[in-house]
């Protein structure tokens, strides 16, 4: 029987023992696909949707059975893809089963998980791109890898050969800072050889970790195990509190926060069928459930992706248990020609709570979504707790002739720049951004990628069909209510907002000192943000941690790429555009937060230098074969994390010091990052010492290689 391998480059191991692989990436996606199924039939259109990163061909089916067809060609082998009615079912071996199957087995000795950790050939998936379900099968088989890690240094130390693994865990858990498996491994080992400041020193280094990114101690068995190296416990055998034989698991407190998200922005997004009509819905973060009805314009999936979206959607997750949505005919929901009706819009609140298991809910309604958490909070009164309207569209208020004026100025220039053009609509609708090139170009994307111009026109059509109705549902709204307005937002007077404290019972004022309409993405975001929280939990918010140990990446975009700035706005637009994507892609995959994009390059950390370091690789790897060329710097120090999430200090410096020493498709790092890597996978060349732009003294270099 033939052997799908899916931990490493993505190929079969015939019955002769030869290895063959697709030269297709297409292919090898679809075999990926049918690999994670084995045994069983799956559907065509599911393997449509995933396989293909762009919508598929109109031909879909057809092209499907075409690559299947060259599949079966090119495995040798065409009686291990099995046509089943409309579907396909691959009967093979695979090697994760494999590895799930011995570990479902419960522990096993050092030898035994040292062969399982053979069976990886590298990174799982490792030449299949562009399909979300296989970036996420990737994370999980890294995850799967790791447990298998934690199984072996376990067993090294129950068979006594803890000092032997010292150095080698060190670096592993430099890695993975937040493991507290392995951190456990780590001390017990240091223990085992007699070392018990080290012990300590490792368990203090843990507690730091989880207190700074997490704001949680370490597990009460981890704890314990600390009060045994202190009482120096002669005997630490089967004290070691974290393991784990069942895959995918990474043990953790009962204390330990639900994940935010993904960096990349591709959660769980889910649908829940309306008239026919799939809506695109997704939930993330932790504590009270709050549903979040969008302004005009959303996308889901692709907000994750901006820094100034995300700081917002990471706070409210820290807080909130939060489902949000985006519109019929808007971002991820099935597109439509009609204009939505009152009916429809509240219909498909409902049906998304419903779906998400939502009997009642905080609801925050921005903008135009204002107007509909206004009508849903009358019309379902009993599913509301709090309602929070945040410079919300109102009736019942005839706009000045100033407002009225600018409307009939700026729409059409918003609907004419549709996803060619934003400056007019960021212009208006958040000017304190009007001069950030990158967030610009990066909402141009984010209005092709979520609405036609047709789409966006339906959207406002609908919107002033809404305004046109009566303001008498008002007295129904019983929940209390939080209206908050930006001072001087130029799409909805804040005078809209007094008006509607004033009609609504229970109502509070709040008004920010903000120019933007959407007031998450100016300069008082944090103030305004935390304002709607604290009044959906009744809690303050705590200010998180100030200044943290980091690893700073810095890149630009050099070479013949940087030269088109000056010769074709649209094709540097373009090429930045798609560094952008890239580095989103691979920010999850190696735990970095993506600070901001500048206009020819971006501004990351990460809590590692090694994973850094491997990520400006495999940046620079992909970008090169989209003929886009960076240099990157990178540095590890304390920074400073500031309200609006960008970093400071002098390790920021210090790293865009060393990105502008790097000469065009060189990835150079300092002597700390050099420093603390010595030994590990990662090789370097000494660049000698070198002058950084405003840094004291001089600085020795060093070039990554390999």
């Amino acid at each position: 029987m033939l052997v799908v391998r899916l931990l490493g480059p993505v190929d079969v191991i015939d019955e002769q023992g030869q290895v063959r692989a697709s030269g297709s990436a297409l292919r090898r996606s679809v075999l990926a696909l049918l690999a994670l199924e084995p045994g069983r039939v799956v559907d065509p259109e599911w393997l449509l949707d995933q396989a293909w990163d762009t919508t598929p061909p109109q031909s879909g089916l057809r092209a499907l059975r075409f690559h299947i067809s060259k599949l079966r060609s090119e495995l040798g082998e065409s009686g291990a893809i099995v046509t089943v009615g409309s579907g396909y079912r691959l009967d093979a071996e695979v090697d994760v089963a494999r590895v799930e199957s011995e570990l479902a087995s419960g522990p096993r000795g050092a030898d035994q998980y040292e062969a399982l950790l053979g069976v990886w050939r590298g990174e799982p998936l490792a030449d299949v791109a562009g399909c979300a379900l296989l970036e996420h099968e990737r994370v999980r088989l890294t995850e799967l890898q790791l447990s298998v890690l934690e199984g072996l240094y376990r067993a090294r130390i129950q068979e006594q050969d803890g000092p032997t693994v010292i150095g080698a865990l060190t670096r592993v858990c430099l890695d993975n800072p937040l493991r507290e498996g392995l951190w456990a491994s780590l001390i017990a080992a240091h223990y085992q050889a007699g070392h018990q400041a080290d012990a300590l020193r490792a368990y203090d280094r843990l507690r730091v970790n989880l207190a700074e990114s997490l704001g949680v101690d370490p597990a009460p068995a981890l704890q314990e195990l600390e009060q045994q190296i202190l009482a120096q416990d002669p005997d630490l055998a089967g004290l070691l509190p974290l393991t784990s034989h069942q895959p995918g698991i990474n043990p953790a407190p009962a204390a330990w926060p639900t994940p935010i998200r993904g960096n990349q922005g591709t959660g769980d997004v889910r649908f829940v069928d309306v008239d026919g009509l799939g809506i695109a819905w997704e939930q993330y973060g932790r504590g009270p459930e709050c549903v979040v009805i969008p302004p005009l314009v959303s996308n889901i999936e692709l907000q994750w992706e901006n820094e100034l979206y995300r700081r917002v959607l990471e706070l409210m997750g820290r807080h909130l248990h939060v489902t949000h949505f985006d519109k019929r005919g808007m971002g991820l929901s099935d597109r439509w020609d009609g204009t939505p009706t009152l009916d429809q819009r509240i219909h498909d609140i409902v049906a998304v709570m419903d779906a998400a298991g939502l009997d009642r809910a905080h609801v925050l309604g921005i903008s135009e979504g204002g107007l509909m958490a206004q009508l849903f909070a009358a019309n379902h009164p009993e599913r509301v707790d709090r309602l929070v309207l945040a410079n919300s569209a109102v009736l019942g208020v005839e706009p000045s002739a100033e407002y009225s004026a600018r409307a009939l100025d700026s729409w059409p220039l918003v609907i004419e720049g549709w996803g060619r053009d934003a400056s007019s609509c960021i212009g208006w609708w958040s000017p304190s951004n009007s001069q950030d090139e990158a967030f610009v170009r990066w909402f141009g994307r984010f209005q092709r990628q979520s609405a036609t111009r047709a789409d966006f026109e339906r959207q406002l059509e609908s919107m002033y069909a809404l305004v046109g109705l009566s303001d008498g549902f008002l007295d129904d709204i019983t929940a209390p209510t939080l209206v908050a307005n930006s001072s001087q937002d130029q799409v909805v007077n804040s005078e809209s907002g007094d008006y509607l404290a004033r009609r609504i019972r229970n109502a509070e004022r709040t008004v920010f000192d903000n120019d933007d309409h959407f007031y998450f993405l100016g300069h008082h975001w944090l103030e305004a943000t935390t304002a709607i929280i604290e009044f959906m939990t009744g809690a303050a918010v705590a200010q998180p941690s100030e200044r943290c140990f980091a690893t700073v990446v810095v890149t630009r975009i050099v070479g013949p790429t940087a030269q088109l700035a000056a010769l074709d706005d649209r094709a540097w637009d373009a090429a930045v555009d798609d560094h952008d994507r890239v580095a989103w892609a691979l920010a999850d995959r190696h735990a970095a937060t993506i600070v901001k994009s500048t206009s020819d390059g971006l501004l990351a950390r990460l809590e590692s230098p090694s994973q850094a370091v491997a990520f400006c690789r495999d940046l620079a790897e992909r970008l090169t074969s989209t003929g886009i060329r960076i240099r990157a710097g990178v540095h590890s120090g304390e920074i400073e994390i500031r309200p609006n999430h960008d970093i400071t200090g002098v390790a920021v410096n210090l790293a865009a010091g060393v990105e502008q020493a790097a000469p065009d498709g060189a990835i150079y790092v300092s002597s700390t990052v050099r420093d603390i890597l010595l030994g590990g996978a990662h090789r370097f060349e000494d660049r000698g010492q070198q002058s950084l732009k405003g840094i004291d003294g001089v600085w020795r270099l060093y070039e990554h290689v390999s």
